[in-house]
């Protein structure tokens, strides 16, 4: 790329960034305002004062928008998953990861633990759902390469067994600390002790010498 087209470039992508974020926004305010249901593409659209079209060239649907920080939250936690030494244990890792993933989110936390999004709609529930097991099969496959690489000669069966078993228990661990969160709600200053107490109930075998909360 020459020298004269990088300011050019570098505008296009900060317009792109506002305009998804005016979105984002756009849609906070009208699920806040009338609910999700009620709230149409269109009305999102004008209110972050763009087209239709450019709505879809950004976000497929609006459910997109119900947990909009999912997305960077997984791919973070998955950064920081890759990074964790191989021979340490592979819950301690995954909480690591996910305490390192939700400290880096933006002032508030992630979307999931911070919203106004009732996880009891329906609507909201099963998009949450559909992320966790999106992300439960790419942190198997994670998990499984992981294993892998430590123990080049175990079988592989074994390994993928151990790898499914890891990342069901560490999504379930996850999903436990967003209820205990929300629930409540706890201040952002303590989400990641809660976090980590729910892989330490976990780490624990689900035992009752782990407390969820310090």
């Amino acid at each position: 790329m020459s020298e004269q087209n990088a300011p050019v470039t570098g505008r296009r992508a900060r317009k792109k960034a506002r305009t998804r974020e005016a979105l984002r926004a756009a849609a906070r305010q009208l699920f806040a305002e009338q609910g999700f249901a009620a709230t149409t593409v269109e009305q999102i659209a004008d209110v972050a004062d763009v087209s239709e079209r450019t709505f879809f060239r950004y976000f497929r649907s609006k459910e997109e928008l119900l947990l909009p920080d999912l997305a960077p939250l997984f791919d973070a936690a998955e950064r920081e998953l890759r990074a964790r030494p191989l021979d340490e244990h592979p819950l301690d890792s995954f909480a690591a990861a996910v305490a390192a993933a939700v400290g880096v989110q933006p002032p508030g936390g992630a979307a999931v633990l911070a919203s106004d999004a009732d996880l009891a709609d329906p609507v909201v529930a099963a998009r949450l759902s559909d992320a966790l097991v999106q992300w439960e099969e790419r942190l198997t496959e994670l998990f499984a390469a992981r294993l892998r690489d430590r123990d080049p000669g175990d079988d592989p069966d074994a390994a993928a067994m151990r790898a499914a078993v890891i990342a069901g228990v560490g999504v379930g661990a996850t999903r436990a600390a967003v209820r205990v969160i929300r629930a409540r709600p706890v201040p952002a200053a303590e989400r990641l002790a809660v976090v980590r107490g729910a892989f330490a109930v976990a780490r624990a075998g689900c035992g009752c010498d782990a407390a969820l909360v310090p």
